[in-house]
């Protein structure tokens, strides 16, 4: 399918987010209600090379279509469309990382390696800092609006912003309201159904997940710094964010989003 072939006469929702916030379900559940939306994770040139260069080496062709998307992003947003609407998510940053890692791990590894091994190789080879970079490189690179310099309401889980030509719509998909469907109703003007799609505990490693999620601790200098972020005190509060580090250096993790897609 050719890129022009996805945006020819098309004024679609963007639905941009990082990997491991949701975006599955969000997406689906536009399509259900007759919406047009462009579910993309990236604009990033550099990135979209290495992604289909990875792809093309372990014969993941069937997978190339979410690049499809984004190239069709590119060429929608270059046309100068005029007012943009924007769908984005947030999740505890700690909880997506190692949602994030799982997705990217061959199965065979992740169901045959003992859970210390599997943490281990998490803390030392995934790339932490996706979620801190996310709205700089992508969003704000890109729309020139700075996103995580906006106030975001804590309590309910989501803000509706008005920045230049765009009108964004940030939701935290973690959030103990589930906020997903409220904010997605305000912001859409009708009522949403949601269903849940690609979520890590449906997953043929949702065993092992869990045995991870249940057991690790990990180091209060990552936290600090996982926590002290720009996105992290976008979307938490201070107290949470100190409550966030203590459940993750202790061990005793609960409510940190485990079912998002």
């Amino acid at each position: 399918m050719a890129v022009s072939d996805l945006i020819q006469g098309r004024s679609p929702i963007l639905l941009w987010t990082m990997g491991k916030v949701g975006s599955s379900s969000i997406a689906y559940s536009l399509f259900l209600h007759g919406l047009d939306c462009l579910d993309i994770h990236t604009l990033d040139k550099r990135v979209i090379a290495g992604v289909q260069r990875q792809y093309r080496e372990r014969g993941m062709t069937d997978t190339m279509e979410h690049l499809l998307r984004s190239e069709a992003a590119a060429a929608y947003l270059a046309t100068n469309p005029g007012r943009i609407r924007l769908i984005t998510a947030v999740r505890d940053p700690v909880a997506r990382n190692i949602s994030a890692f799982f997705q990217t791990q061959p199965l065979k590894y992740l169901t045959s390696t003992p859970t210390p091994e599997l943490i281990a190789t998490f803390m030392h080879e995934y790339p932490h800092h996706v979620p801190n970079r996310f709205f700089d490189r992508e969003i704000r690179h890109h729309l020139g609006i700075d996103l995580l310099r906006q106030h975001f309401d804590h309590e309910s889980g989501w803000s509706i912003y008005n920045k230049n030509n765009v009108e964004a719509l940030v939701l935290r998909i973690d959030h103990p309201a589930r906020p997903t469907v409220p904010a997605l109703e305000a912001f859409l003007q009708l009522p949403v159904k949601l269903r849940t799609e690609n979520a890590s505990v449906s997953k043929k490693y949702s065993e092992t997940y869990n045995q991870v999620v249940n057991s690790i601790r990990l180091p209060r200098e990552y936290l600090e710094n996982m926590y002290s972020s720009r996105y992290a005190r976008f979307m938490m509060s201070d107290a949470e964010r100190a409550e966030k580090i203590e459940r993750w250096a202790n061990g005793a993790v609960k409510n940190y989003g485990a079912s998002t897609g």
